[in-house]
């Protein structure tokens, strides 16, 4: 991967040497170990130039990274996913429910590295797997892939100072007293088990969820948290120490009518750019998570204003306003009435052909929709 960076020296920058400024900007010692192996890897005004030099106002200071290695462990596979942003530096992605981030003992060929490694090989660009935020495997939505060893150096050091926002939509069961909140309980993994976790006020490491209730409907909340610290099943922890998890979480709570995972998703990241230091929002949604009455309503040039789309072929609840285009193999024509609990064959005003694989569809229309655009990063509630 190769990446040309430019940086024009401010007068609060005057009299730094190459290495205070580009430590100031992020880099880790090892990045300028590596960058010191490259020829021509730093110039200032188009002379070559050592670490050591000192920068004045308004000279011109080239970076040049030059990436040839990738990921040899990880086999390239052609696995679906959706690139929600991409620059020469850092990659969005929606990670689908059920993919792992990374391959394992018993799963070396279904990860989203896997994905990543082949959608790059494809470009015959060289890509080692360098992830800023992990989400479990069946959790779905946003998660930052670093391109390079520099931005990954700094989101990484931006995720230990807690510097990136991760907001989550979440379904339970029941109405949630307080309405909104803070968790602050303490997590440790529970004896005699490498995957689950406990709150633990004698030994637990420091963890901290916000949250707000966004909408009840039929018996079930629509939560958005908000992340202050990130241990492994946090959120999942979190809520059901509160009394209320996360429904279709097979390891904490397996009620598993409406949703055959936890019904946990990663909507929205906010962080600045580690090379451009622009804030950075990004917003996604998914039909699979508002169950049982809550639903999606997207905006988008290329499926028409007011299109429905489901992402996931799997046990949703979803409204039936409007035209689905494209629901993961499942296509619904002319819906527009309210339809409830039907079989694939009939809905009421409208018709649904199931595809091979795909589950029974189940569906309760509401009265609540969100609206968003799918690529342009923003988001609003409305009745």
């Amino acid at each position: 991967m190769n990446r040309t960076i430019v940086y024009l020296i401010s007068e609060a920058e005057h009299n730094l040497r190459i290495e205070q400024y580009l430590r100031r900007r992020g880099y880790s010692r090892q990045n300028l170990t590596e960058l010191k192996k490259l020829p021509d890897s730093i110039q200032v005004n188009r002379d070559r130039c050592i670490l050591k030099k000192i920068l004045s106002a308004g000279d011109e200071l080239v970076v040049r990274i030059r990436e040839t290695e990738c990921s040899e462990k990880i086999p390239a596979v052609n696995i679906p996913f959706q690139i929600i942003y991409e620059d020469e530096d850092i990659l969005v992605v929606n990670k689908p429910a059920g993919l792992p981030m990374h391959p394992s003992m018993k799963n070396y060929r279904y990860s989203l590295a896997n994905a990543l490694v082949w959608y790059y090989q494809q470009q015959n660009e060289p890509f080692i797997f360098r992830c800023a935020n992990r989400l479990d495997r069946d959790t779905s939505g946003l998660t930052v892939v670093a391109k390079h060893m520099v931005s990954a150096n700094i989101l990484s050091g931006m995720g230990y100072r807690h510097e990136i926002e991760r907001e989550y939509l979440a379904i339970i069961r029941g109405r949630v007293v307080p309405a909104s909140g803070t968790i602050d309980a303490p997590l440790s993994r529970r004896e005699g088990s490498i995957i689950e976790r406990k709150v633990d006020f004698e030994k637990g490491e420091r963890a901290v969820t916000h949250y707000q209730v966004v909408e009840e409907k039929n018996g079930h909340s629509l939560v958005s948290l908000r992340l202050e610290t990130g241990r492994t099943h946090q959120i999942r922890i979190h809520l059901k120490y509160l009394g209320f998890p996360l429904i279709g979480d097979y390891l904490y709570n397996p009620d598993m009518e409406w949703i055959s995972r936890q019904a946990l998703h990663s909507y929205r990241l906010h962080f600045d750019h580690p090379i451009t230091r622009a804030s950075t929002v990004c917003y996604l949604l998914k039909n699979d998570l508002l169950l049982k009455g809550f639903c999606i309503e997207l905006y988008d040039g290329h499926l028409g204003k007011g299109a429905v789309v489901a992402a996931d072929p799997i046990n949703i609840l979803f409204c039936a306003r409007g035209h689905i285009v494209n629901a993961g193999g499942i296509h619904i024509d002319g819906l527009n009435g309210f339809p409830v609990r039907k079989g694939p064959e009939q809905w009421r005003e409208g018709q649904i052909r199931q595809s091979a694989g795909c589950p029974v569809f189940q569906g309760i229309c509401p009265r609540l929709m969100v609206k968003e655009h799918v690529v342009g990063f923003r988001h609003t509630w409305r009745r």
